[in-house]
């Protein structure tokens, strides 16, 4: 036993030797560094940010607009049930967020005129469902609706906008492309295309105007003041009139002709 008692304690004194020798050695290696300077905070040093109400509430914001654009990019005839039900029940809690909503519709409408019975059915929905599960969307003593009165403002907007956005204006050309600069070659390219989307637009929004109305949103009274407008600018006719005029009555000549509209 008491060999054994001297073994362990010379072993432990060789454990208590080895690390005695590590901390010394540690310690020298640490003087023998240079000394280092402590890091300056600069002005633009990352600082964490507590969000406020006012920035939580816009985050949900953009978070309801980016769920609606998928919604939009999926819509089909077959689907469009369920997915105008998403929107009606995405929580549309106050005028500004259904405001935004309604421009992202009305964007994509007249931006892909072909699909625009689409959209004015959803819209249709919409305007139908909206207002019985958010009562504030109604408009007191009437029988209209915020929803609508939003997306009638971005239709006449546009509408009145149309004097302006002539896309047959850019139609004339010094010089042949075959003859351009690559310089002259590029700005044409680019007037090309302004024109393209200005003219995609005017008509988008002509042929929505026209499916609105199929679907009851727009009444006799509005597509009488579209009739007449087009009517009147076709004293001095241009690419722009004609076209409206003939994309209007495409859209709904046959339910105007069966109620017997006077258009004039």
């Amino acid at each position: 036993m008491g060999k054994r008692n001297e073994s362990n304690q010379s072993s432990r004194r060789g454990v208590e030797r080895s690390y005695l020798r590590l901390y010394f050695r540690k310690q020298q290696q640490q003087e023998a560094l240079p000394q280092v300077k402590p890091l300056e905070k600069s002005e633009n040093a990352w600082k964490m940010v507590t969000l406020s109400e006012k920035n939580i509430n816009d985050l949900e914001v953009k978070l309801k607009l980016c769920k609606v654009k998928d919604i939009l990019n999926e819509l089909t005839l077959e689907n469009s049930k369920i997915l105008a039900d998403q929107i009606v029940d995405i929580g549309i809690e106050d005028e500004e967020t259904l405001k935004d909503i309604v421009k992202e519709i009305f964007d994509k409408a007249i931006d892909e005129p072909n699909f625009g019975c689409l959209y004015a059915k959803l819209c249709q929905y919409i305007n139908e469902e909206l207002p019985k599960k958010q009562k504030w969307v109604n408009i007191r003593d009437t029988n209209n609706n915020i929803f609508r009165k939003f997306l009638l403002n971005l239709c006449q907007e546009e509408f009145e906008n149309n004097k302006d956005n002539r896309w047959s204006d850019n139609d004339d050309n010094e010089k042949p492309v075959c003859e351009m600069t690559d310089e002259e070659k590029l700005e044409y390219s680019r007037k090309q295309s302004k024109r393209i989307k200005k003219k995609r637009r005017s008509l988008g929004n002509i042929r929505f105007i026209g499916e609105l109305y199929m679907c009851q949103i727009i009444t006799q009274k509005i597509i009488r003041f579209c009739f007449r407008t087009l009517f009147h600018q076709l004293q001095e006719p241009d690419e722009e009139s004609v076209e409206y005029l003939c994309l209007l009555f495409r859209t709904v000549g046959n339910k105007v002709e069966s109620q017997k509209i006077n258009c004039f």
